[in-house]
């Protein structure tokens, strides 16, 4: 990108983008982390030097967000992005003031490489195409014998305007299918952390290994865990409540699946499997765990249809679009957006997001060990999960903001049980036994 360009740079923010823009709080703070562990600890100096070359190629994060008068808009940050060592919880709020503006955050731990993201300026599958570039300069920096300069990351690399394309505007459709309103959801009790902790708990396991544990039960890996959370979420938590409100299990789905889009923004729905557990004691002779995958595998067909998912995001769309809510300040859209969004917060008891596979050139491969992704917490959604695989290895991160762990270790431990091996690490030491009898790495 040219100097002149980038004078006088600037991009309205997607769907997605200006409602994380408009609610984000410290409670709330839409920031999600995708972290690589190196064989060998992460060098700073070189680390900045390969952050400095990815923004020039893709100039798409390098960016501030300006406040309008009508919507937030990005324009281009000249200032020095800030690589440092890890220092505060996993996906704190990003503070614009003390991080030169940027929308993201390249910290440093040991062998681990963490990068933050604040969801206004990307998705999963955008914040994995920045990373990989980053590794990509860092690794030819340290190891140019082994990384040959020139090195294909992408099968076709796309143009700058597919890679900035606000694929949701592309895509609306005229439909007459409705979404459904949201409905209140159970809500996961526990003991509250201080605001801004966060525990994160991570498992490590063969990819393979719960695939085949999937494909016997006819369903998919995403369909299997989703289902296997919103188990472990009934036998550890609301079995011992009186609520029976449906448990609600959000998962992202990834668009550029279904449309032919390049861009590096936000482009993904998200599907609401509702297990409805007040019919539950029907299922109790078949199998309890064998009720909720039936549910979850049949609304994540049914919600996957490019009809059911054109409906979800051309709906937000059109309301963004409205002459009379592109007529309203900002300042008096905030609220009404903050209350939109704790309200569809209501209607879901956690998330599940599934990154798939993360794949590398073959000479970078021997420097990576393994992926993880880590949503962040949020008081409606106290309990997250976040998928990602790497070769084999199939990467399991629990955030939560409650001190119970109940959740986590029934759902490690009925993996365990199904034959799977699993190593679990944790960001802390605690005095309570979170993975008894399991290999940990805390």
């Amino acid at each position: 990108m040219n100097r002149n360009y980038q004078e006088f740079y600037w991009h309205t923010l997607d769907n997605a983008a200006k409602l994380y823009s408009c609610v984000s709080t410290d409670a709330i703070t839409n920031v999600f982390r995708i972290s690589v562990m190196l064989s060998q600890p992460v060098q700073p100096q070189v680390l900045e030097q390969a952050l400095a070359k990815a923004l020039e190629e893709l100039p798409l994060f390098r960016v501030k967000m300006r406040k309008g008068f009508f919507w937030y808009y990005f324009e281009t940050n000249f200032a020095k992005p800030i690589v440092r060592e890890d220092y505060a919880f996993p996906c704190a709020r990003i503070d614009r003031s003390t991080n030169n503006c940027y929308l993201f955050r390249m910290n440093y731990l040991g062998c681990h490489l963490h990068f933050e993201v604040f969801h206004a300026l990307a998705d999963g599958n955008g914040a994995i195409v920045f990373l990989k570039t980053v590794l990509y300069h860092y690794l030819k920096a340290l190891y140019p014998q082994q990384i040959p300069a020139g090195l294909v990351l992408y099968q076709d690399l796309p143009s700058l305007r597919a890679m900035e394309e606000n694929s949701f505007v592309k895509y609306v459709q005229k439909t007459r299918e409705m979404v459904r309103r949201m409905q209140r959801s159970f809500h996961v009790e526990g003991v509250r952390m201080f605001p801004g902790e966060m525990r994160v708990i991570q498992g490590y396991l063969s990819a393979g290994e719960i695939l085949k544990l999937a494909r016997a039960k006819g369903v998919t890996l995403t369909a299997y865990l989703a289902a296997l959370m919103g188990y472990s979420i009934y036998t550890q938590n609301q079995r011992h409540t009186k609520n029976t409100c449906p448990i609600v299990v959000n998962v992202p789905i990834n668009l550029r699946n279904l449309y032919d889009s390049d861009t590096m923004r936000n482009f993904f729905a998200c599907i609401n499997i509702r297990f409805d557990t007040d019919h539950l004691a029907v299922c109790e002779q078949k199998g309890l765990f064998d009720c909720f995958l039936e549910q979850a595998a049949r609304q994540l067909k049914e919600g996957q249809t490019p009809q059911a998912l054109s409906a979800q995001f051309s709906q937000n769309v059109k309301a963004e679009q409205h002459l009379l809510l592109r007529a309203v300040p900002l300042v008096l859209k905030n609220p009404v957006l903050r209350y939109m969004f704790r309200r569809n917060e209501k209607g879901q008891t956690c998330t599940v997001s599934n990154l798939g596979r993360v794949e590398l050139p073959e000479q970078m491969k021997p420097f990576v060990r393994r992926v993880e992704v880590v949503l962040s917490a949020t008081p409606s959604q106290p309990v997250k999960l976040g998928l990602v695989s790497y070769g084999d290895l199939l990467a399991c991160s629990f955030s939560s903001r409650i001190e119970e762990t109940d959740i986590q270790r029934f759902f490690f431990r009925f993996l365990r049980e199904q034959g799977a091996n699993i190593t679990v690490g944790c960001n802390e030491v605690t005095e309570d036994d979170v993975l008894q009898q399991m290999p940990s790495e805390c």
